[in-house]
């Protein structure tokens, strides 16, 4: 049971976009089928033609919401499990990626620092041999 539970954990590590769009299709081609389910039962149980009266009508309806209701119930809870792991890994690629962005300033803001400082030595020299200048030509 356990290695069926790590299983399961590796597949939803492993899910991207795309299989989760064909897992989802899947799921609701087996709902479709498991919902015709009841009405193949109900017609084939009790035969004959389309009635007009309403208390047979609530009879089918029980019946057809009492088997499909749990089932939407489940695959809903699917859905939001699903939903909830891939939110959690675009939150892991985002933190991933605010990292990366933290990194890349950091490298600017020491490159910008760097060229302050050689402005600044440029600045000295310039103002160094514009002295120099002065001198000579007075």
């Amino acid at each position: 049971m356990k290695k069926h539970k790590e299983d399961l954990a590796t597949k939803l590590e492993n899910l991207d976009t795309t299989r989760l769009a064909k897992w989802l299709a899947s799921m609701i081609g087996i709902w479709i089928v498991l919902l015709a389910g009841p009405f193949v039962i109900y017609f084939g149980q009790f035969r004959g033609p389309f009635t007009g009266n309403p208390a047979e009508w609530g009879h089918f309806g029980e019946f057809v919401g009492g088997f499909a209701g749990p089932l939407l119930s489940f695959l809903a809870l699917i859905a939001i499990i699903l939903t909830v792991r891939l939110q959690s890994k675009q939150i892991d690629i985002s933190n991933i990626q605010l990292e990366l962005s933290r990194q890349a300033l950091s490298e600017s803001q020491e490159e910008l620092k760097r060229s302050i400082t050689a402005q600044e030595r440029t600045g000295k020299s310039l103002q160094a041999r514009r002295g120099l200048w002065k001198c000579r030509l007075e």
